[in-house]
């Protein structure tokens, strides 16, 4: 049996209620324990706002090893928008997943099925593709859960969430996860990809199906790498041209929106550059944290 945690921002009426960490204590590592003592700008168990409901519902996927909060700047500006935003916990290949009842599940895939000076661009994409397969079932999970939620007069969202035109996105792995779950589920209307490579077939999403996918700079595809002596920036080189032919072409068939950010890389388009200590050594010569946010929550 496959256990989630989900975490759920909503437009909501002004509240005395506490601040929200940034993650729960048990949720944290002695490195990260910090985070539990940085307040968000959300409050918890906050009254549900009356107006402009029913609210559409979007799903947020983090990163391969990543934690739902990874992404709270856009979490919380499209809740005050009007979204419900649901951000799923994908157990296994999470960071610590705290379960109620005090269990800790850890990562149990690690990074290794990603390191490409280990695989090859082919046993990349058989690993991420079953891995892929696992995700999408916890987001029609999730999305049906809420349907069922709205429907449940003893709910806290009864007749409060929009389910039939939903959207997902995500960051990196997370991004793929979001545009494959167009191509089984057509209650998910639209989806955006961060800084994701896209595995599976997204040939099959609809044409009302919206996409967008945000680049770090650093991602523009290189064919000139193909034949490069470095067996890493051949891999990385296949991943990337396998993968901008298969969007360009779903983009010239049914449209939608690519967008590359200058001076940015992939840890820009979560909210590491707000929290990481060690951000003014590794990330110099990026934008400012500021403008990512503002180019990211405008697109």
């Amino acid at each position: 049996p496959r256990e989630l945690i989900v975490q759920i921002w909503y437009p909501a009426v002004a509240s005395k209620n506490h601040l929200a960490p940034y993650q729960r204590m048990p949720e944290t590592t002695l490195a990260t324990s910090y985070r539990s003592v940085l307040w968000t700008d959300s409050r918890i168990d906050a009254p549900l706002a009356a107006d402009g409901s029913p609210f559409t519902v979007l799903l947020f996927n983090h990163r391969w090893g990543g934690v739902r909060t990874q992404d709270t700047f856009l979490t919380e500006d499209l809740a005050s928008h009007g979204y419900v935003v649901a951000a799923i916990d994908h157990s296994y290949n999470a960071g610590r997943v705290a379960m109620p009842d005090g269990r800790i599940i850890q990562d149990a895939f690690g990074y290794e099925p990603i390191d490409v000076a280990k695989r090859t661009a082919d046993q990349i994409r058989e690993v991420w593709n079953k891995e892929l397969t696992t995700w999408i079932a916890d987001e029609i999970f999730v999305l049906t859960a809420l349907q069922n939620e709205n429907l449940d007069q003893k709910s806290f969202w009864y007749g409060h969430l929009d389910t039939s035109r939903a959207g997902a996105f995500g960051h990196s792995f997370g991004g793929s996860a979001s545009v494959q779950v167009c191509s089984v589920d057509a209650r998910i209307r639209s989806a955006l990809n961060l800084d994701g490579w896209t595995f599976g077939d997204i040939r099959h999403r609809a044409a009302n199906q919206s996409i967008m996918y945000i680049y770090g700079s650093n991602n523009i595809p290189r064919p000139e790498n193909l034949a490069s002596k470095d067996p890493v920036a051949r891999t990385e080189a296949e991943l990337d041209v396998s993968d901008a032919r298969e969007i360009d072409s779903t983009l010239q068939q049914y449209g939608g929106y690519k967008l590359y950010v200058n001076d940015t890389s992939h840890m820009d388009f979560t909210d590491h550059s707000l929290v990481s200590p060690w951000r003014n050594w590794t990330e110099r010569g990026h934008i400012a944290p500021s403008q990512i946010q503002t180019i990211v929550r405008d697109y």
